[in-house]
């Protein structure tokens, strides 16, 4: 059936099961199952690897960070512990945590604080800022492409920059909290609801109700779009063209269901679980990679994901793990008695079992090479939302003057500062993105020299000062890359001045590109004490906004150098009070 443009061809179960019974005929099928010897694993017989205690039970699936997990837990607790249970850091919130707990950029957490408020964590555990959303959240965060973060209730959504203003907010009646929010392939929200499906733009622009012939039963965010299952076991891939979801492809189902599992591959690939088999697609295509038999379906499964080791299946009594061709890695079976509430497969060949018993609990299944560092976790890189943006070729010029008018600058920073600007920002971004392009060319030094008539920010710095602070201040990671680019080709020290400054603005560095430009400005221009101060205060405010590790991988580095004899001794005494200053937030 069709209605306003979203289409769910879905068939008749009998045309599913003969379909579905065609594709995997002609499907390459691997043996898997008994028909290969494995490592079989009996917990009861095998001795503890590490353990350790907590305040309380896990109360929901540990997440994945670059250096382990962080578990949320009974006592209003965070545990960070490695795959080889080293303790990084806990700590507790006396306002009480929600089960809602997403890893993004840098490893830094986002957290569901006191039922209604959002929390971005440091990667020590440490806030960075919490900010009350006004409605009871009910499910985990879910980073956008930008940096920006979108949290949603039983009839609310909303959207939060960098640094915790709320870009918009907007009511959707009787969502489905059953069905995690995704992501289409232009990067609008795809939700689901009781009359229907929406789409939700990131700057808070609604398209929807689209019906559905069959119940949706999940949703998965890929690199070409939103996933999604239906109760009759097929599976479908949206798109979206002007809001509007459209059904890329579809494989039918036979009447049951499926299950997805996408943690742990790369985005361009997933994993369908049915009864007794494992099919691995292609996301763009839905074309079939590889079939094969397995000992699990979705009526029993608790867990599955791909580590390195393999496709872990993990059911109420035993876990299993499958190479990509089928082949059986190992099978463990679970001691009888055993309580637990997650299990969390590592990449180090572990089953870590969180326990009723307010332990963590890890057991070797599988021996690794002590080499081998492969990691199954990744976080994508910051993005953009070019596709969504409005068209728009307006740029300043010597002809026309300046882009954004006085007006529309005050606008612009009152906006970013206070929120609530939503569709605005649709226009705003890709405006500034024009005029920061622009004053890279101008600024480029070796491009100005060539030219007769010279570009209008190679004379108007004031204006383009304004501009790279404007660019600063959206609470986006927008322009992290571009900044990091005009600080590394510029060595004119008084544009240097803004684009240090706003370094700082910006403060979430993942990556560390603008630090390192940083240090390398220090370096060059030692004799510039103006604008030395200027890289220990940007400095400060990444250290203060991402925590210690950012202190200890870059920022210390960049400070100790200017506490050497080659700088000035009000130099040194000013890195010296900097580092001092981070130590004590610390």
């Amino acid at each position: 059936m069709k209605e306003n443009g979203f289409t769910c061809r879905l068939y008749n179960r009998k045309l599913n099961a003969l379909l579905a019974a065609l594709l995997t005929a002609l499907s390459p099928v691997y043996a898997g199952g008994e028909d290969f010897s494995a490592s079989e694993v009996n917990l009861s017989k095998t001795r503890l690897g590490w353990g350790t205690v907590l305040t309380g039970k896990v109360i929901s699936q540990p997440v994945r960070t670059s250096r382990g997990f962080v578990a949320p837990h009974e006592g209003n607790g965070l545990t960070a512990f490695s795959e080889n249970g080293k303790i990084l850091w806990q700590t507790a919130f006396p306002e009480g945590i929600s089960p809602y707990l997403t890893a993004t950029h840098g490893d830094m957490l986002y957290l569901v604080t006191g039922g209604t408020k959002l929390s971005l964590l440091q990667n020590d555990g440490k806030k960075a800022w919490t900010k009350d959303s006004g409605f009871v959240i009910t499910e985990s965060p879910m980073p956008g492409r930008d940096g920006r973060v979108f949290a949603r209730g039983k009839d609310e959504i909303a959207c939060f920059g960098t640094k915790g203003t709320i870009r918009w907010k907007k009511i959707i009646k009787e969502q489905n909290e059953d069905i995690p929010l995704s992501q289409l392939d232009k990067g609008s929200v795809f939700l689901f609801a009781s009359d229907g499906a929406y789409t939700v733009s990131p700057f808070g622009e609604i398209r929807g109700p689209f019906k559905t012939d069959f119940q949706v039963e999940h949703a998965d965010t890929t690199d070409f779009g939103a996933l999604v299952t239906f109760s009759d076991g097929s599976i479908s891939l949206f798109t979206e063209n002007d809001g509007v979801p459209q059904q890329k492809w579809m494989l039918p189902g036979d009447g049951k269901k499926t299950h997805l599992i996408t943690r742990g591959f790369d985005r361009g690939k997933a994993a369908i679980l049915s009864d007794g088999k494992i099919t691995l697609i292609r996301t763009d295509t839905g074309k079939t990679i590889t079939s094969f038999p397995v000992h699990g379906s979705p009526a029993t499964l608790k867990h599955a994901e791909r580590t390195t080791q393999g496709i872990i299946l993990i059911s109420g009594k035993n876990a299993s793990c499958y190479t990509d061709t089928g082949l059986i890695e190992w099978s463990a079976d679970f001691p009888d008695k055993k309580k637990w509430t997650h299990i969390i497969p590592s990449d180090q060949g572990f089953l870590i079992f969180c326990t009723t018993g307010w332990t963590l609990e890890a057991y070797r299944v599988k021996q690794l090479p002590a080499t081998q560092g492969l990691t199954s976790f990744s976080t994508p890189e910051p993005g953009l939302y070019s596709e969504l943006y409005g068209k728009t070729d307006k740029v300043s010029s010597i002809s026309q003057g300046r882009a954004v008018n006085e007006s529309l600058s005050a606008e612009m920073k009152k906006a970013f500062s206070e929120g609530g600007f939503g569709q605005k920002e649709k226009d705003w971004l890709p405006l500034l993105t024009n005029e920061m392009n622009a004053i890279g060319t101008a600024w480029n030094q070796s491009i100005a020299q060539t030219q007769t008539e010279l570009p209008y920010f190679a004379t108007h710095t004031d204006y383009a000062k304004e501009v790279v602070e404007l660019a600063a201040s959206t609470e986006t990671l927008a322009f992290q890359k571009p900044l990091s680019l005009l600080i590394r080709r510029n060595k004119n020290p008084r544009r240097l001045e803004s684009l240090v400054k706003a370094a700082g603005i910006i403060a979430w560095d993942p990556g560390y590109l603008m630090m390192t430009e940083l240090g390398k400005v220090a370096e060059k221009f030692n004799e510039n004490d103006e604008l030395l101060e200027l890289v220990c205060d940007a400095t400060l405010e990444i250290c203060r906004f991402m925590g210690k590790e950012a202190f200890v991988e870059k920022g210390r580095g960049i400070l100790t150098a200017m506490i050497s004899l080659k700088y000035s001794r009000a130099i040194r005494e000013y890195a010296r009070v900097t580092m001092e200053k981070i130590l004590n937030f610390q």
